[in-house]
């Protein structure tokens, strides 16, 4: 009966061990399932991060370009204000040219009218009453001309 007794004990012993080897093959089942889902997940994010990094590459090309397109307009704004600038400063220079042929040009405006009226009172000495003797004698019969005398006298002005 001793052998019955051990070959219960090997038997449950080996009972036992097949348990310990069932429940270690589970884990291991369940740990190489883990490891392939991870492994799953791992590769996917690393994809991601590939991904993302020639997203950032690119972004940052785009950034690169955009900084030399705002530095060049920059540039190009600066040119334009200067020249909006010279700009102002010839249209303040005609400005002031023309105000100053205008002003020019009233002045010989008035000096035309004063020798028109001059000349229209030397041809109408009636209208206009008696002669100066600044302009000449009183005699109508006299040869010259009180006009001639006169342009002579009053040269226009020009400045």
């Amino acid at each position: 009966m001793r052998t019955c007794v051990c070959c219960l004990v090997l038997t449950v012993a080996s009972s036992e061990l097949l348990i310990v080897l069932f429940i270690l093959v589970q884990e291991l089942s369940d740990l190489r399932h883990i490891h392939a889902k991870l492994k799953k997940q791992y590769q996917e994010k690393m994809a991601e991060l590939v991904h993302a990094n020639r997203r950032v590459e690119q972004h940052e090309a785009e950034v690169k370009k955009l900084r030399l397109r705002v530095e060049e307009l920059k540039k190009e704004l600066a040119q334009a204000e200067d020249e909006l600038d010279e700009a102002h400063n010839q249209a303040r220079r005609l400005q002031r040219s023309l105000d100053e042929q205008t002003e020019q040009s009233e002045n010989l405006q008035v000096q035309l009218e004063h020798l028109q009226s001059r000349v229209r009172r030397q041809q109408n000495p009636l209208l206009f009453g008696k002669r100066s003797t600044r302009f000449g004698t009183d005699d109508p019969n006299e040869v010259g001309s009180d006009f001639d005398d006169d342009c002579e006298e009053l040269q226009l002005q020009v400045p």
